[in-house]
């Protein structure tokens, strides 16, 4: 018995222990329920309105500079004044004498003014008198409640007559669109009065109107006019198609973003960060972030040089067009920059236009986008080809000769260039050597005047490699947009003869450019690029370095053998002679292709010209020249103006910014 009292006393105590221990825990939950509700309900409250409040852009920020490489501005910004208006607790009737005295003030385009926003505007002004050409009993009936206020709004506006709207003066009618303006849009945002042609004289005059102030925006200005105008691309509205990917990186639906090229591919860095807000519980504006200006963007361009460049060409394009047989000849193409990193310093594309003057049109978009026929300058891939499948061996000799195909005319060299080896057949660009090398390639056998049978698969020969040095694909330049040139049918098998002279797959200027900087590095592939590095204030955030995008599986000395045999391109009796001073090391391919253009744009290729090239590298510098359509094919004459441009921009360049 005395030991069950005794258990029986010990569950009491337990029960009142664990008893006490919820009375604690519930005063606890009490009492942080109090400071939550009653103390601390303000903090919660407010903590709850950020999170849950509209954030409003304010005044835009100017997007960052671009320079080129020596900090000289290429592309700036121009300050815009705009007069806006913040919306307050103004009654109706105060907003539109606020509007009249805007009115007053400036000139304001109400063009577009509609008959309902001089309506609104009657409404308002002359309320009362409106109101006493009611019936007493719609009078009655909106007192009682039976008519709704919209309902007596249109009933009031009902008795506005025609004369009144169609009398109104010109400063009313003023009033009246700055009134409407001064409405539209969310009621927390700022309203734009003016934007265009504000002037000192009414930014002056609008300074003591209360809720009127003046913002800004920014247009670019380009203090170089159309040089490198298309490269550096536009800015505009966000595109439908990237709405949502710019919504998630925080931007806003109205912001204007970088579209096209430059702009856009620098875009993250470029853009500023404009003023943000909210509204306050109470009501008030709240900053959110300041307005913050864009990072700037160097580029590697040398304006100086693109400069001087531009106008040997344009002075060379001119004195080619007064040539004899220069019928299609209006494009030029010229590349220059390090073939180790790729930075380009001279990147131009030139249009010619003739009427009744000659004029230049910026046509740089095209060095990554236009396919040109590269011709003979490509046989520096061409014998690499050879070299790694054993189709070319070093030192091989053959008698350059001619080709003839059944139902097909004879191909041949540019002359009869007699017994020569593979260093020779590139030395004297021989075109033999290389319908020799792609029969073989291609598993074929050769008759004269015989069909032809050819492994289809030597197509991907050829251009596997061709792609590895950068023919054929996209460079990874840093433009949002590149072309990757144009590819010829596999399907007519004779055409692989063609390939490996440069007759038959067309390629991008820039993609000629890091071919042969492929070479010159032993087949690494390093991606062209035109940014520099990026500032903030005074500070590199980030540097644009050497991108390797690739590599050719070829061994290291028949890089060395082709390079060999480029050298002796450019010395006395090459085809390249005379193009670059031998005293800068250069190497390098000519090219002279057939070509065809289209010339009534009937989307039908009509005629056949002649088109010129030369790729090369000088003391570890890229030069890149190519001369569409320069002679007309019906004519023996080919001008020389790839030869002139080559040698007077080498000239240059090596004379003063070396």
């Amino acid at each position: 018995m005395k030991k069950y009292l005794s258990n029986n006393k010990l569950i009491k105590i337990k029960i009142n222990i664990i008893s006490i221990i919820m009375i604690i825990i519930f005063i606890f939950i009490m009492v942080y329920t109090f400071k939550i509700m009653i103390i601390d309900s303000k903090i919660y409250e407010e903590l709850l309105y950020i999170k849950t409040s509209k954030i409003y852009k304010g005044s835009e920020a100017p997007r960052g500079n671009i320079y080129d490489r020596n900090g000289i501005l290429l592309v700036g910004n121009k300050e815009i004044p705009i007069i806006k208006y913040t919306k307050t607790n103004l009654t109706n009737i105060e907003e539109v004498n606020l509007a009249k005295a805007v009115a007053e003030n400036i000139e304001v385009d109400y063009n577009e003014i509609t008959e309902d926003i001089i309506t609104e505007y009657i409404y308002i002004i002359k309320n009362k008198e409106l109101i006493n050409r009611l019936s007493e009993s719609v009078k009655t009936n909106y007192e009682n409640r039976k008519i709704t206020n919209q309902e007596y709004k249109e009933l009031i506006i009902s008795k506005i007559l025609q004369e009144e709207i169609d009398n109104i003066e010109a400063l009313e009618k003023e009033t009246a669109y700055i009134y409407y303006l001064m409405n539209q849009g969310y009621r927390y945002e700022d309203k734009i009065i003016k934007e265009i042609n504000v002037t000192e004289e009414e930014i002056e005059k609008i300074n003591d109107i209360s809720n009127i102030y003046i913002d800004y925006k920014y247009e670019r200005v380009y203090p170089y006019g159309s040089t490198l105008r298309s490269l550096f691309g536009s800015v505009g509205s966000i595109q439908e198609e990237n709405k949502e990917s710019y919504l998630e990186k925080g931007y806003f639906i109205n912001d204007e973003v970088g579209i096209s090229y430059l702009e856009e591919e620098y875009e993250e860095y470029l853009k500023g960060t404009p003023y943000t807000y909210r509204i306050t519980s109470d009501g008030k504006r709240e900053t959110v972030t300041e307005k913050q200006s864009g990072n700037d963007l160097y580029l590697t361009i040398d304006i100086n040089l693109q400069l001087e460049i531009e106008k040997i060409v344009e002075n060379q394009m001119i004195k080619t067009k007064k040539e004899p047989n220069t019928t299609y000849y209006n494009k030029n193409y010229i590349i220059i920059g390090s073939a180790y990193d790729g930075s380009i310093y001279a990147f131009i594309g030139k249009m010619l236009t003739y009427n009744g003057e000659y004029n230049f049109i910026d046509n740089t978009l095209g060095l990554v986008t236009d396919a040109i026929t590269p011709g003979s300058s490509i046989k520096g891939a061409s014998h690499l080809v050879g070299y790694s499948t054993g189709n070319i061996k070093y030192g091989d000799k053959i008698i350059d000769g001619c080709i003839k195909i059944k139902n097909a005319e004879e191909k041949c060299s540019w002359k009869s260039l007699g017994l020569i080896d593979d260093l020779e057949a590139l030395k004297y660009s021989s075109n033999y050597y290389q319908f020799v090398t792609a029969i073989k390639i291609g598993n074929g056998s050769y008759k004269y005047n015989a069909p032809i049978k050819l492994d289809k698969t030597g197509f991907d020969t050829y251009r596997k490699i061709f792609s590895a040095l950068g023919l054929g694909v996209k460079t990874e330049i840093d433009l949002p947009y590149e072309s990757t040139g144009f590819k010829g049918n596999d399907e007519y098998i004779p055409s692989l003869l063609d390939l490996p002279i440069g007759q038959y797959d067309n390629y991008t200027p820039i993609q000629m450019f890091q071919y042969i900087s492929t070479i010159y590095n032993n087949g690494t592939r390093v991606a062209p690029h035109l940014g520099n590095y990026i500032k903030k204030d005074d500070e590199v955030i980030e540097e644009i370095k050497r991108n390797v995008v690739g590599g050719v599986n070829v061994k290291q000395k028949d890089f060395e053998r082709v390079k060999q045999g480029l050298t002796m391109v450019m010395e006395r009796g090459g085809t390249g002679s005379g193009y670059i001073d031998l005293k800068y090391n250069p190497f390098g391919k000519t090219g002279t292709a057939q070509s065809f253009i289209d010339t009534n744009l009937d989307g039908i290729i009509d005629t056949e010209t002649v088109s010129t090239s030369f790729v090369g590298v000088a003391d570890g510098i890229t030069f890149v020249v190519l001369s569409p359509n320069v002679s007309d094919r019906k004519t023996s004459y080919t001008s020389s103006v790839n030869k002139k441009i080559t040698k007077n921009i080498t000239n240059l360049y090596f004379e003063k910014y070396n």
